[in-house]
């Protein structure tokens, strides 16, 4: 902390010095302009002009640095998320498979990911799909509509004895990680320039981390969605019968979802505290002690009960966004 004191020139104009080293290494000057932003708490935060142009970000990976495929679509999916524009894999020939892994999992699961550019030994992916393109509001309401859809069809498989509906709801689950990595990333890039939150729909920063659990949640039943009807399939294709009583518990998990849910768009702190109440009440679904003849209606049990449980978390982080906006309200004013 660097003390400063406040100079008044003319009859209402407050000015301070800023700190030279600050200025030079920011390529401040006379004439320059600055952004100034009054924060929650008060303070203000000054930010060069410059800053406002975001780089182009790059990156090359030397993919002999990493053991296996996985290893590496991490590394590609850490950039993906910090915004970089272009991220390039170098590779020995010996590594052509490995490589041709990640560019599958990769382009299947990143929403405007891909490869444009390539050599006998190296593949360049490049971010072809602006962030802001589609609004933060627009995707979360997307991925809450495509898990929902998910939760639909593996009722109704089931109850239907329908095995390509089912089927058809694990091939959705891969959009859901798409919307949700392309949240992941506008979350990300608001919170590495938080003058622009606004921007993305945010009235602060600081509500970026609980709205991040939420989306998060989402995908989690999402994938337990999946999860619940790869073991209906197998039964099914099995000749085996599933108990009316998971059926029941699933529509429950799924109709909660829905509330609250509905939600999130534009955090409902009421509404989201009610359905917190009725999840709670609703417990989870049926127990482990309940018998059943094959050990893949458990995980289904299981995977049913984490839906309530991560509906509840969604109820939780809109009260928290809710109450976080309310508390930069009261600090701005």
């Amino acid at each position: 902390m660097q003390p400063r004191s406040v100079q008044v020139t003319g009859r209402s104009t407050y000015i301070i010095s800023l700190p030279k080293e600050w200025a030079r290494k920011a390529g401040i000057g006379k004439g320059s302009t600055v952004y100034i932003e009054v924060m929650a708490d008060g303070s203000l935060r000054i930010v060069p002009s410059k800053r406002e142009r975001r780089g182009q970000l790059s990156k090359v990976i030397d993919a002999s640095r990493y053991g296996d495929a996985s290893s590496l679509i991490r590394e590609v999916i850490s950039h993906y998320l910090a915004g970089y524009n272009s991220v390039r894999i170098d590779y020995d020939p010996g590594q052509k498979e490995v490589a041709e892994r990640v560019r599958e999992v990769i382009e299947s699961s990143i929403l405007g990911l891909s490869v444009l550019e390539g050599t006998a030994t190296s593949m360049t992916f490049y971010a072809v799909l602006d962030p802001s393109s589609m609004s933060l509001e627009d995707a979360t309401t997307k991925l809450v509509a495509d898990a929902l859809h998910m939760l639909e069809d593996t009722l109704e498989g089931i109850r239907r004895g329908d095995e390509d509906l089912l089927e058809g709801v694990t091939r959705q689950d891969q959009l859901v990680d798409k919307l949700y990595l392309l949240i992941a990333k506008q979350l990300t890039i608001a919170l590495m320039n938080p003058l622009n939150v606004r921007d993305f729909g945010l009235e602060t920063p600081a509500e970026a981390p609980h709205l991040f659990l939420a989306v998060k949640s989402v995908e989690r039943i999402a994938d337990h969605a999946t999860i619940v009807a790869r073991n209906a399939i197998e039964l099914l294709g099995e000749g085996k019968d599933i108990p009316e009583r998971i059926a029941c518990s699933l529509e429950e998990a799924m109709e909660l979802f829905r509330d609250v849910s509905s939600a999130l768009s534009s955090p409902d702190k009421e509404r989201a505290e009610k359905v917190a109440k009725l999840i709670e009440r609703a417990g989870r679904g049926p127990t482990w002690e309940e018998r059943y003849p094959d050990s893949r209606l458990y995980a289904m049990v299981e995977s049913i009960g984490r839906i309530f449980g991560y509906s509840l978390d969604i109820a939780e982080a809109i009260i928290d966004v809710s109450t976080v906006r309310e508390a930069a309200r009261i600090l701005r004013s």
